[in-house]
């Protein structure tokens, strides 16, 4: 019983003395974890290999405006490099229809070009206005005679027996143009018979008042008179 508590006593001693733990961890010893936490993958951005377009772009853009800058000085003093020697010159006849319509700055002025054709045009118009007032003739209605005043067209009417259009007396077939130019120069067509019968009418038209030979002036009818028996 004495051997064993001293090989106990021993054993303890002996572990307590070592370097490492018999369990290989102490009770103050830190614990390594056993899963490893990887870090988070980041995106590194890396140039592109085909070339900036808005760049070029804008490179280009610079560029013209700075080769138009340049350029204007030029055309402004070969202008006034060709003033003098326009002025020294005598002016061409045939040039003078242009010189009339361009500016100082040597363009062409649109507005005066068209306010000239308008000009012309007027012209024109203001020539055949006057031939058609030269050919235009006013007729007016002749004033009746007396006689008319003593036909009575409702007894022409009751001794006729034909209706109206019907060819009883001969008329030339040319006068029935102009019948209708005659026939307005009177209000009713009542005052157009009286005036026709008192003018050797029907057998004769001498004014044209009768183109068709019926007896009756720009188409009146006797109906209505023949009508009261």
């Amino acid at each position: 019983m004495f051997k064993k508590s001293a090989l106990l006593v021993t054993g303890l001693a002996l572990a307590a003395c070592g370097d490492q733990p018999v369990g290989g961890t102490g009770y103050f010893d830190t614990i390594a974890p056993t899963t490893t936490v990887q870090e988070p993958v980041r995106l590194v951005p890396v140039a592109s290999e085909q070339p900036d377009m808005t760049a070029a772009l804008s490179e280009a853009v610079e560029l013209a405006i700075a080769e138009g800058e340049a350029t204007e000085p030029e055309i402004e003093v070969a202008q006034i490099d060709e003033a003098p020697s326009e002025t020294e010159g005598e002016a061409d006849p045939a040039d003078s229809g242009t010189a009339e319509i361009s500016t100082d700055d040597g363009t062409l002025n649109l507005n005066i070009t068209s306010q000239e054709q308008q000009k012309i045009e007027r012209d024109k118009a203001a020539i055949l206005l006057a031939a058609a007032r030269a050919q235009y003739e006013i007729i007016e209605p002749g004033a009746l005679p007396n006689i008319v005043a003593g036909v009575n067209i409702a007894l022409y009417a009751r001794e006729t027996t034909n209706a109206v259009g019907d060819n009883v007396y001969r008329r030339p077939i040319i006068k029935s143009r102009f019948s209708a130019v005659e026939c307005g120069k009177f209000e009713i067509q009542d005052d157009a018979q009286r005036y026709f019968l008192a003018n050797d009418g029907p057998e004769k038209d001498p004014l044209n008042l009768d183109p068709d030979g019926d007896g009756f002036a720009c188409r009146w009818s006797p109906e209505f008179y023949r009508s009261l028996r």
